[in-house]
């Protein structure tokens, strides 16, 4: 008989992913809303991995250039069809107030939400979007939906 080891239940943030992506685009001046889905995806997905923790609800759906959460795909097209990415600063600071429960809710070892995108930012800030596209299609995902199924069967 096969022995199930139980996981802990993950915690669940429900953080708003705007206060994340406002986090890239104002902090690092991230203007592509691919770039931002990638290093919005990776963190997701670390902190899936390394705190058992879910930043936000929303799922990611698996499209052409890798995972995107759909909601958020069509709300940053609004500003880039313009390319008015002045817009977008000023909407992301008047619309999502900074909450620094949010970013400061501490993943573990003393490690914040905020600390968290900033290492995401600074692992893949040198790569190209290509790369990064080439990566969000790596194991990286299939790592993470294993830990997730095996949460939703065992517990």
């Amino acid at each position: 008989m096969k022995k199930v080891i139980k996981q802990p239940k993950p915690k669940h943030l429900l953080l708003n992913p705007l206060l994340l992506i406002k986090h890239f685009v104002i902090n690092n001046g991230e203007k592509s809303h691919l770039r931002c889905h990638k290093l919005l995806y990776f963190a997701y997905k670390k902190a899936i991995l390394k705190y058992n923790t879910f930043l936000f609800e929303e799922e990611f759906e698996a499209w052409k250039y890798g995972p995107v959460l759909r909601s958020y795909y069509f709300f940053f097209r609004t500003f880039q069809e313009d390319e008015n990415y002045e817009k977008l600063e000023k909407y992301l600071i008047k619309k999502i107030p900074e909450n620094s429960l949010g970013l400061e809710t501490c993943l573990g070892d003393s490690f914040s939400v905020k600390n968290l995108l900033d290492a995401v930012s600074k692992e893949y800030n040198n790569m190209d979007t290509v790369n990064l596209i080439d990566l969000s299609h790596d194991n990286y995902w299939d790592k993470a939906d294993l830990k997730i199924k095996q949460f939703f069967f065992v517990n």
